[in-house]
């Protein structure tokens, strides 16, 4: 439940909102992105590398932060009790929770890159995915898919244990719609695809006026 509610959410939202966010916008608030646009090289180029550095980052951050918990919990652990959760599913598990952050980086990244070059204030998109999100196990299965927590949680090991005497809307919010684990990692990737190509047209009509921004 906390990798879902908490890690997802909470920190792997805004973790990813505050690095891809200021890949354009940050350097349009420093005043410098005219010197990469300035550069002979195709925009599109541009968006390409920025999204990789700001994927590569936030891979780093967050898969590293899942690595080091696991190590913490682990370390107290007597030898035979690591070694049983080795042997178990232990690093199916772990793999699975590194595959879904990963998707979920690739994901949301590709969402707070393009809403910086096609929305002068990005803290709008940005509370308005955070809404939806938060309201995605309550939508008809269709408007679910336009989400990236429908496909990251098809990722996960094992959804949360919920009691025979678990209130409805408990059970509503954690057992929503998931899809297949194939149709996850296609539908994330044709969505991010989509994304990264409408940020792609808009970088090549971006144009600087620091005056309003």
């Amino acid at each position: 439940i906390m990798f879902q509610s908490d890690f997802l959410r909470l920190a792997l939202f805004f973790g990813c909102l505050g690095i891809f966010m200021n890949l354009f916008r940050g350097k349009m608030l420093d005043r410098t992105l005219h010197f990469w646009l300035l550069a002979p090289v195709d925009r599109r180029i541009l968006l390409g590398g920025e999204y990789i550095a700001g994927l590569a980052a936030a891979l780093t951050i967050f898969i590293g932060g899942i690595l080091v918990s696991l190590a913490i919990t682990l370390w107290p652990l007597p030898a035979a009790e690591v070694e049983a959760f080795w042997r178990s599913q232990g690093l199916a598990h772990v793999g699975a929770y590194v595959a879904a952050t990963a998707l979920a980086c690739l994901g949301y990244g590709s969402v707070f890159l393009a809403s910086s070059l096609l929305v002068r204030n990005p803290i709008i998109p940005a509370a308005v995915l955070l809404l939806w999100e938060g309201a995605n196990p309550f939508l008809p299965e269709l408007l679910q898919r336009l989400s990236v927590l429908y496909y990251v949680r098809a990722l996960c090991p094992e959804g949360p244990q919920l009691g025979p005497d678990a209130p409805p809307i408990i059970r509503l919010l954690f057992a929503p719609a998931i899809p297949s684990r194939t149709e996850a990692v296609v539908g994330l990737l044709a969505v991010t695809a989509l994304v990264l190509w409408l940020g792609a047209r808009a970088v090549r009509r971006l144009q600087i006026n620091y005056s309003t921004d």
